[in-house]
């Protein structure tokens, strides 16, 4: 039977559980070529102004895969209503089974990018949030030693850094290469012939020590991140499990 949490379910049991462990894992998975992780898919809206994003995948020889869809409706607030939706469909990699439904309103998509924002930063820090198409930092602010972590933009239009920043950073590293020069503050740099992607270093490989890190305090880094589906993977995996643990699910 599909076992099904609301949000105070999954709230509650993210107070005793630690997720970064679990996405740094993934990113490594990710990076060594053992998630399928396809394009994302998203729709567009204008009047009201919003976007909804798709995204799935699995980890080969896992029990599970992931189906995400989330959504921002920016004019909601006027309405008294959260900006932010969306749900978790976690499903048997044996069988196609609709295993589990968390209806956490967005509210893992939020979790499991601010802990890959912690996974990437170890150092002085600005981490961008927003979904700008105009960019808020600007390259005059980047001080010697500082880290930016790019989290808000997801589109390829949304752009919340000043694309000299990626092209003058010492290393510029994306949680996946082939959406980053899709998408967000990568593909602005690209675009406007700023940045070589080869130059790229991904998130996975950093962790995994397979990547080159800091070699002095004043080198300054990005990392940019669109999300990727193996961060849903896993989140929705340890939430699931935990909730399980106390058969709490209707």
């Amino acid at each position: 039977m599909t076992k099904i949490y609301d949000l105070q379910q999954i709230q509650d049991v993210l107070e005793i559980l630690d997720p970064i462990e679990a996405i740094a894992s993934g990113f490594v998975k990710y990076s060594q070529g053992m998630a399928v992780v396809p394009p994302v898919g998203e729709l567009i809206f204008d009047d009201p102004p919003g976007d909804t994003h798709i995204k799935y995948g699995y980890i080969r020889n896992d029990a599970y895969y992931v189906i995400k869809i989330a959504s921002g409706f920016y004019d909601n607030p006027k309405l008294g209503l959260s900006a932010t939706n969306g749900l978790m469909l976690l499903f048997s990699q044996r069988t196609g089974e609709l295993v589990s439904i968390l209806l956490d309103e967005g509210h893992l998509t939020n979790i499991r990018t601010a802990a890959a924002g912690a996974v990437a930063a170890n150092c002085n820090l600005i981490i961008t949030a927003t979904p700008s198409k105009n960019p808020l930092l600007q390259l005059d602010q980047m001080m010697p030693g500082t880290h930016v972590t790019a989290m808000g933009a997801d589109t390829s239009e949304k752009n919340e850094l000043d694309p000299m920043i990626i092209s003058n950073e010492d290393i510029v590293i994306a949680d996946s290469i082939a959406q980053c020069v899709e998408r967000k503050e990568i593909h602005q740099a690209i675009k406007k012939q700023l940045l070589d992607p080869a130059n790229l270093i991904e998130l996975g490989n950093v962790i995994s020590g397979d990547a080159p890190r800091r070699t002095s305090d004043d080198q300054r880094t990005v990392v940019d991140l669109t999300g990727v589906a193996v961060q849903d993977i896993q989140i929705t995996k340890a939430v699931f499990e935990a909730l399980t643990a106390g058969d709490s699910g209707t």
